[in-house]
């Protein structure tokens, strides 16, 4: 079954791929009979998607494309996860019965394949000082690459981004349900979006930094109300290791801890 299904995804594509020179090949490897019929799908998915995540991100300038996305179904314990020119999904999240699209997530990783943000090296042994030296400040943040991916695919692609947030008085989402579910996550946690949370300690009037939809609805609302290219400008920022936090000032006046308490009181407004 995979050999087949290896095969004859990777000839049924062939054939696009040379026409367009725009999309990479697609090869989908599974040995789930549960899932072959989704997997044949990713192929004219990916097909048709690669090319309109590299114009929303870059432009009509978008960089070569990779000659190959191979795209597998395992036992990772997150739903996808992308790295190189590889996607991996999770076969039980995949079959799992909810309101979910699976495909949003495919589309969410394919997103970080076309992103292909440069990654810290290691820094360990003996390259420890110079790694860090050198690797210092030169790196965008996580909650960006993640709120940019999330912001193509449910803006474009599911159509359920908004510009705005569901929050009551407290800062705390409401009326969300398992179709966007990192919000619907973040809503049954009660998680104020007035701050970020992490190992040290919370980090006061800096929500934005819970990436994922949060960021992505953020960056929406910068689109309509402040920038039309913010996205874009972020994205060549992140991907030529040129990102720093004073960036935010340089486009739009005002720092990211700024727009974000504006973005907040706007979507308390709203509801």
């Amino acid at each position: 079954m995979y050999a087949v299904l290896h095969m004859r995804l990777a000839l049924a594509f062939l054939v696009p791929m040379l026409a367009t020179g725009t999309t990479p090949r697609i090869v989908v490897q599974t040995s789930d009979p549960e899932l072959t019929v989704f997997a044949r799908e990713l192929v004219p998915l990916c097909e048709e998607w690669y090319p309109k995540i590299a114009e929303i991100l870059y432009g009509s300038n978008p960089p070569n494309p990779p000659a190959e996305i191979r795209i597998a179904f395992d036992e990772a314990g997150i739903a996808g996860r992308a790295e190189g020119n590889e996607i991996h999904l999770s076969t039980a999240e995949a079959k799992r019965s909810a309101k979910l699209d699976f495909r949003a997530v495919v589309i969410h990783e394919l997103v970080h394949l076309v992103q292909s943000y440069p990654v810290p090296a290691r820094c360990d042994g003996l390259r420890i000082v110079g790694c860090l030296l050198t690797q210092r400040h030169h790196f965008g943040p996580t909650w960006i690459n993640e709120g940019i991916a999330d912001y193509v695919t449910y803006t474009f692609f599911t159509g359920t981004n908004r510009p705005l947030l569901r929050l009551n008085s407290n800062g705390q989402l409401q009326g969300y349900d398992e179709s966007i579910p990192y919000l619907y996550g973040l809503q049954s946690n009660k998680t104020s979006l007035h701050d970020a949370y992490a190992p040290r300690g919370v980090k006061a009037g800096k929500g934005y930094q819970h990436g994922y939809t949060v960021t992505a609805s953020f960056l929406l609302w910068l689109e309509r109300n402040k920038d039309k290219q913010i996205v874009r400008k972020l994205n060549a920022a992140m991907r030529t290791n040129s990102y720093r936090d004073g960036i935010w000032r340089q486009m739009l006046l005002a720092s990211v801890d700024q727009l974000w308490a504006e973005f907040l009181g706007a979507s308390k407004q709203a509801h």
